[in-house]
């Protein structure tokens, strides 16, 4: 059974059913795991057609030369085309990365060529050809382009009473998106999957799994509280060098290019529990106008691929 579309989902689906109706080539875009597979199934449901992905573009590859992945490519799209009003294709990019990844590929741009008559047939024989995340000029100058949006506490709701039924009634999805705002659609669903048979499943078991699988992403700037390096109380040797080390650098171009000064890649901030390293790096955050990242001793610890950079540290 399908998966019920969240309301980012719904946005993105009416837009380019909308689309279909004006225009014969359009392009889906949206984060990993956003839904634009959900998406174009559910198109494909509603016009008829076809879905065409890249197990379709393995098996068309099994009898040819490695190198002509592109007249592979528009072979099978063209067929499809001839064979059906509404075509669509999932995950362009990865195509694209297979064929312009490699800096000696010997045609690189190629693909391209082949969008682009594939874009001028379809509007030539009156189809309709929607392409997902394509990297693509000659796709952007023949249509319409509509994105799937960052998921909102609603669209948590949508997705997990999927998996959850009236489990998810329980949960409170405001805190549940509070916590981890940039959650996608694959691992809301693990979650559900992991959860769905706990009978005293609550808002506050659902925030701990995500904790454990370290999924509480970015918090936003919007949530950081608003300190200033100014307004920090006994820590003004470091002030002074993450001024010159870092705001200095960043913030003044004029500058930084007539000394040749170069911002420090990493920063180290070391001191007792209750010094104010977590209001430094609060405080730093607003004054370059970038992310916070709060991570826990246990994610840096268990997360063998984590480096941090301690060269100049300021302690």
């Amino acid at each position: 059974m399908m998966t019920p579309l969240c309301p980012a989902q719904q946005r993105a689906f009416n837009g380019v059913r909308h689309g279909l109706s004006l225009v014969n080539v359009l392009a889906l875009s949206g984060g990993e795991g956003s839904g634009k597979t959900t998406v174009v199934t559910a198109l494909r449901d509603t016009t008829g057609g076809v879905v065409l992905t890249l197990k379709d573009v393995v098996e068309s590859m099994r009898s040819r030369h490695p190198l002509s992945i592109e007249e592979a490519y528009y072979q099978l799209v063209l067929d499809a085309l001839a064979r059906h009003e509404h075509v669509y294709i999932d995950d362009v990019n990865e195509i694209a990365s297979v064929v312009g990844g490699c800096g000696s590929y010997p045609r690189a741009g190629f693909l391209e060529s082949a969008l682009a008559a594939l874009c001028t047939y379809a509007i030539e024989a009156r189809r309709k050809l929607v392409l997902v995340r394509p990297r693509s000029s000659a796709v952007s100058n023949h249509g319409y382009s509509f994105g799937i949006g960052e998921f909102t506490p609603d669209d948590y709701r949508v997705l997990c009473r999927a998996h959850l039924g009236e489990a998810a009634e329980r949960l409170d999805f405001d805190q549940v998106h509070r916590f981890a705002p940039k959650l996608n659609a694959h691992q809301l669903r693990a979650a559900c999957v992991w959860l769905r048979g706990d009978a005293a499943l609550d808002t506050a078991r659902f925030v701990e799994y995500l904790r454990s699988q370290y999924l509480a992403s970015n918090v936003n700037l919007s949530e950081v509280a608003p300190v200033r390096l100014e307004d920090l109380r006994g820590v003004d040797d470091v002030v002074r060098a993450l001024e010159a080390n870092i705001g200095l650098p960043f913030e003044n171009d004029e500058l930084t290019r007539e000394l040749a000064l170069k911002p420090k890649r990493g920063v180290l901030l070391a001191g007792p529990p209750g010094t104010g390293k977590t209001s430094v790096r609060r405080a730093l955050a607003h004054r370059l106008q970038s992310k916070f990242f709060p991570l826990e001793r246990t994610f840096i610890s268990a997360s063998p691929h984590l480096y941090l950079n301690t060269s100049n540290p300021l302690t």
